[in-house]
């Protein structure tokens, strides 16, 4: 007869037989990988299993979230970024593959930011699978067949709803609803998938298939792609074969700073998080400890500090003239740090498309926080290669278009464009 140790008891709070957990930890001993889905990270741990390493990984990663969070990301989404560390010589490397607008895009349709949201006019080059496959060959060890073939199952199965998709499906709901390719990929049986019902995606397995066997090719030169812009174009929307043969993808050399004896990386510009860097630099003057966690003054000094780094990002991020670096140099931050009053607070612009008016602040939008959505997942291999990623189709499923049969959601990236010239 097996035998179970009993939760120990501490106070009112059970805790479990694993060093408190009720569960075990998942362990092995090639890597580790972190995504938003569980069957996201079983595909990249199965490619490191299967011998590859953790941009092989990675990449498993994202054709699956594809497939199972297809409201944050995937086939059609409009990129992301990239940081690749190199576990043979240390090298950090970073890749853009961010996408741009179709060439016919016109801000002027636009009388509002909330047009951009929905529109199927608002799909900008759908430069994900770019950007992944780029990092394939430049560092992965598998093929792409090996690559995607998790992915393609789980498309050709179906999963499993979980509870947070059924309730992100339920808010896209009307959205979804007006096409009806995107009814026959989310909606079937006419009503929103239930938890743990099974939802097959036969057109994003065949997409997926295609992509593995003919590459980028396949997708932004070739038959896949002609599907795709030929049914966005028949939708009302803009983009066309030119775009996709247009997309890019960029290897830049991260931007660095010295916090307290860490190394803090991230993407240049266009990418925003020099924020977050210049923040840092900021506050490595201050001894935050000191101040005691989240005690007024420690608070007060970090939203200083933020909204210095935040009017900096927003005057300069876009402007070619400004090199990134020279956000952080000792002399720029200096004058910036000799800003902060540490007995009043500042007055910050804000976003541009949230302009405040005579010092007031502006109301908030809690629709936001249900309509905004991006990923992030990491891995990290034996041989101590890690990859970090952050993509996002803009909005909830995008603007909410299914390609045609192709069962590939389409991106909204013109949505973080602003209609005020």
């Amino acid at each position: 007869m097996a035998m179970t140790a009993a939760p120990a008891e501490v106070g009112s709070i059970a805790r479990g037989p694993h060093q408190g957990a009720f569960r075990p930890p998942a362990v092995g001993v090639r890597g580790v990988v972190s995504s938003a889905h569980g069957l996201a990270s079983q595909a990249g741990v199965r490619a490191m299993m299967l011998g590859g390493n953790a941009v092989d990984a990675a990449v498993a990663v994202a054709a699956t979230l594809a497939v199972v969070e297809p409201f944050m990301s995937g086939l059609g989404g409009g990129g992301g970024y990239m940081l690749i560390r190199d576990g043979k010589t240390g090298q950090i490397h970073g890749l853009d593959y961010l996408g741009r607008a179709p060439r016919a895009a016109r801000a002027d349709v636009f009388t509002d930011q909330e047009d951009l949201y929905s529109d199927v006019r608002t799909s900008c080059q759908p430069s994900a699978v770019a950007g992944w496959l780029a990092a394939l060959e430049r560092f992965g060890t598998l093929n792409r067949a090996t690559v995607f073939s998790f992915a393609i199952e789980v498309a050709e199965r179906g999963w499993p709803i979980t509870p947070f998709a059924a309730t992100m499906l339920a808010g896209a709901e009307a959205r979804l609803s007006r096409f009806a390719s995107s009814r026959a990929a989310y909606l079937p049986n006419g009503r929103v998938p239930r938890v743990g019902e099974l939802v097959p995606q036969p057109g994003m397995a065949q997409s997926l298939r295609i992509i593995a066997e003919g590459g980028a090719d396949a997708y932004y030169r070739g038959p896949l792609g002609e599907r795709i812009t030929t049914a966005v174009q028949e939708a009302g929307g803009w983009l066309t074969m030119d775009d996709l043969a247009d997309v890019q993808t960029r290897w830049l050399e991260p931007l660095a700073v010295q916090y307290r004896g860490n190394t803090v990386m991230t993407m240049p510009p266009e990418c925003s998080g020099v924020q977050y860097l210049e923040s840092l630099r900021i506050l490595e003057a201050f001894d935050l400890a000191d101040l005691g966690h989240n005690t007024t003054e420690y608070l007060h000094l970090l939203l200083e500090t933020i909204k210095i780094a935040s009017a900096d990002r927003t005057a300069y991020t876009m402007d070619p003239t400004v090199p990134a670096d020279s956000l952080l140099a000792d002399d720029f931050v200096a004058t910036r740090r000799a800003l902060i009053d540490r007995e009043r607070a500042a007055h910050s612009e804000g976003e541009r498309f949230r302009a405040q008016k005579d010092g007031l602040i502006p109301p908030g939008d809690p629709r936001r926080y249900q309509r905004d959505h991006t990923t992030h997942f990491e891995a990290v291999d034996a041989d101590g290669t890690l990859v970090s990623v952050t993509q996002s189709n803009g909005g909830v499923f995008g603007n909410a278009f299914v390609a045609g049969d192709t069962g590939i959601p389409m991106n909204n990236f013109l949505y973080w464009q602003d209609v005020n010239p």
